[in-house]
């Protein structure tokens, strides 16, 4: 803080900061200025003062000498942006000064990596920095900050391909990110593909913002004639885990709803036949097995879905069909069980605004099982997710559930079991309630 200047002044505090640099200049050299860098808590904030001291070559190369023999992160940073400016100045006499400081100092080809750092993105940039040899190159790629490109479509794509040949695949997505329908779709699942090995590999290091940029590929996917949904579902199942919290259907779930031999596919990695010994399980088949289990809980939509309405012969072959693998998988139950979980996810009835939709009402009824049905309910109940009441509230949100599960008993009257299957779960919600009572009566007992 400068006294007599407002916070936000950064004019004032910034010609402040360039006439302490000259001054110090002037009075201590170079090596002063690099002294004071490793001394500030945030030796970035000198950088545009010390652009303005419009250092010669000679100050140049003893700064960028001086900042490389420190050594830390910081100094190399302030070398960079010295370099930046002197390649601005003149690209071919700092070439050939760095090429000789570099020679007669023995530094290591990451060290003279970091010299470019700072300048622009480009292909004249990139250029240069070829030019220093395939060792400097490669440490370029593997350490520069992935800028958002802003160059030609042509740099985009040879800046891409370079994160990713250095295994910076989300790097990649950083740099490309905003500008994904521009990229080819090869490269976009070339980038979803070489990503998967670096997350694994760094956990730790895998936030919000690498979540932001694999959904921005994938939907950058969507649509493209050269992107099928089979390629699109072979990436997500990779990605499973990151899509927890995702609103939106996956393409790999709505396959599994048009494909009954699919859907069994995951249901026979993730659970045992009925009868007979259960198969070894290394890590690699356990890892496919908590990925099919989560792709199996996270369905949400019907077969012969479209937006509210659902196509009764596609949601009732699909579930005969279902059940006819499940006898020859020896999987009856458990499928029939996850048949429900899928059904449970219909929409309304738009003509009676009962539930479930009359063409799951009449699939129900086709397949005859209590195990669909009490996949129905269970999933029914958990689709609730978390909720929260006051301290004594009791059961008042359960017998809400109950009243409208009758109401939709009563609608399904002309489908028996539907209509059963529903006041069932009225019983349950009212069940439910009674708990929730007992619980609430312990609560006000205790305050």
């Amino acid at each position: 803080h400068l006294p007599g200047v407002a916070d936000d002044d950064t004019e004032s505090v910034d010609r402040a900061r360039a006439q302490a640099i000259k001054a110090i200049l002037g009075s201590g050299g170079v090596d002063a200025i690099v002294e004071l860098a490793r001394r500030v808590k945030v030796p970035h904030l000198i950088v545009p003062a010390l652009e303005s001291a419009n250092l010669g070559e000679a100050d140049s190369r003893t700064f960028v000498l001086a900042a490389v023999r420190v050594g830390t992160p910081d100094l190399i940073g302030l070398a960079s942006s010295v370099s930046a400016w002197m390649f601005a100045k003149n690209k071919k006499a700092w070439s050939e000064a760095l090429a000789e400081l570099a020679g007669a100092n023995g530094w290591s080809a990451e060290t003279l990596a970091g010299m470019f750092l700072q300048l622009p993105d480009g292909a004249a940039s990139w250029a240069l920095v070829d030019d220093f040899g395939e060792e400097v190159s490669k440490f370029y790629w593997e350490t520069k900050h992935p800028f958002a490109i802003k160059g030609s479509t042509e740099e985009l794509a040879v800046a891409l391909k370079r994160y990713i040949a250095e295994g910076r695949a989300i790097g990649a997505m950083a740099a490309g990110h905003g500008r994904l329908a521009e990229v080819d779709s090869p490269t976009l699942f070339r980038m979803l593909d070489e990503a998967v090995a670096q997350i694994n590999a760094a956990l730790s290091a895998n936030g919000t913002m690498t979540t932001y940029y694999v959904e921005a590929v994938f939907k950058a996917l969507e649509g493209r004639l050269d992107a099928s949904d089979e390629e699109i579902a072979k990436r997500e199942y990779a990605y499973l885990p990151m899509f927890d919290r995702r609103k939106e259907p996956l393409k790999l779930h709505q396959l599994i709803v048009q494909r009954p031999e699919l859907f069994l596919d995951f249901i026979k990695v993730v659970f045992k036949p009925a009868t007979g010994e259960a198969p070894q399980m290394d890590d690699a088949k356990r890892l496919h097995a908590t990925a099919a289990y989560r792709l199996l809980s996270g369905i949400s939509i019907v077969p012969g879905q479209s937006g509210s309405e659902v196509d009764e012969k596609a949601v009732v072959e699909w579930c005969l069909a279902v059940q006819k693998l499940a006898a020859e998988a020896d999987r009856v139950r458990i499928t029939e069980q996850y048949i429900g979980h899928v059904l449970a996810h219909a929409p309304n009835d738009a003509s009676d605004k009962g539930w479930p939709h009359r063409a799951v009402r009449t699939a129900i009824e086709r397949l005859v099982s209590d195990d669909v049905e009490s996949g129905i309910l269970v999933e029914r109940h958990n689709m609730r997710g978390a909720f929260s009441k006051a301290i004594g509230e009791g059961g008042g949100q359960e017998r809400t559930f109950a009243e409208q599960a009758k109401k939709w008993a009563e609608i399904a009257a002309g489908y028996p079991r539907t209509s059963a299957m529903l006041f069932n779960l009225a019983k349950s919600w009212e069940k439910s309630a009674e708990g929730e009572d007992i619980r609430a009566a312990k609560d006000r007992l205790r305050n």
